[in-house]
């Protein structure tokens, strides 16, 4: 069984965003898409536009007025239903080539089946930390390792070289987009990753520091 597209997706609309966009940028940058076809490139038109009037509309409904935060969820579904045409166009158009999805910048499932034939544990990632959209986030990116079944990410604030400073942040099945929120702005964050293979933990990837915007 093949790997898939995840077409499901936050309804916090601050990781709605950052998702979108990456999606965005990511088709936009993609080798595989330069030529669009009419249907996803009026799609990705789309995508710019809704979010940007889902942005604004959660700028608005800060003031917690219920009209505007109706309408705030309003967009966010039409969001979430524009993303999952865009992805089943991706998938269409990849026709099962890995690498074609993920240049679209959606997650994909884990194929754990290939994973049980490649013993040992898995080698250390290689992390790259870039801010995001917002200003209290980051996003943590790596290659895909072959035999990982999924990503362990710690982060601190603190020293890195001192293990006891390190805390888990979290366990995904990915690792191209982890958006690292609720920062605090103008703070210096580390974040380390290791894979988890079907024979265990693999070794730490060098940690990587960056002061969050």
């Amino acid at each position: 069984m093949g790997q898939k597209m995840i077409i499901s997706f936050s309804r916090k609309v601050p990781v709605l965003l950052s998702k979108a966009r990456f999606v965005l940028t990511s088709l936009s940058s993609s080798p595989y898409f330069k030529e669009p076809p009419p249907e996803l490139k009026a799609n990705m038109e789309k995508l710019d536009e809704t979010i940007g009037r889902l942005q604004k509309a959660h700028d608005e409904s800060k003031y917690r007025d219920s009209q505007k935060i109706a309408f705030r969820k309003a967009v966010m579904i039409e969001l979430i239903a524009l993303l999952v045409r865009i992805a089943h166009q991706v998938d269409y158009a990849a026709n099962g080539d890995i690498n074609v999805m993920l240049s679209a910048g959606f997650d994909l499932t884990v194929d754990k089946s290939k994973y049980t034939k490649k013993p040992g544990r898995p080698p250390a990632p290689v992390v790259v930390l870039i801010h995001a959209d917002t200003e209290d986030a980051m996003v943590a990116q790596a290659k895909p390792v072959p035999g990982a079944v999924s990503y362990e990410v710690h982060i601190t604030d603190k020293d890195p070289t001192v293990a006891e400073n390190w805390g888990l942040f979290g366990i995904f099945a990915h690792c191209t987009h982890i958006l690292l929120a609720n920062l605090v702005s103008g703070t210096k964050y580390s974040v380390r990753m290791r894979c988890v293979g079907v024979d265990g933990v693999g070794a730490w990837s060098v940690p990587v520091t960056l002061r969050c915007l």
